[in-house]
């Protein structure tokens, strides 16, 4: 135990000295070529990435929104309109012997 001790007092020394000492490392030139190639190699991949994703998601989003907002006049519409549809659609399918059927399969009669 004792020498995990001293391992450890000497490691948080050292870390204290390197601290206290700060030595600020100077980039070389290579160093700094190596750091803007990264960033044009990033930025020309975010553009390829914004330029094929960006148009279909602001459509999706576009669609969702416009579906929304449909779905929500139907649902003032339905609310608004009653049980009214309901023996509208009845007459429009009895216009039909084959609608009759239709009707007495989904027990609107």
């Amino acid at each position: 135990m004792k020498k995990m001790r001293q391992d450890t007092r000497r490691i948080e020394d050292a870390l204290i000295h390197f601290h206290r000492k700060r030595i600020i490392p100077e980039p070389g030139e290579y160093w700094k070529q190596g750091v803007m190639s990264r960033v044009l190699l990033e930025a020309a991949a975010g553009a390829m990435e914004q330029g094929n994703g960006l148009k279909f998601s602001l459509a999706a989003w576009r669609f969702a929104a416009v579906t929304f907002l449909l779905a929500l006049v139907l649902a003032v519409y339905a609310m608004d309109a009653g049980t009214a549809g309901q023996y509208e659609l009845a007459e429009l399918i009895l216009w039909e012997a084959p609608g009759y059927d239709l009707a007495r399969a989904f027990g609107v009669l």
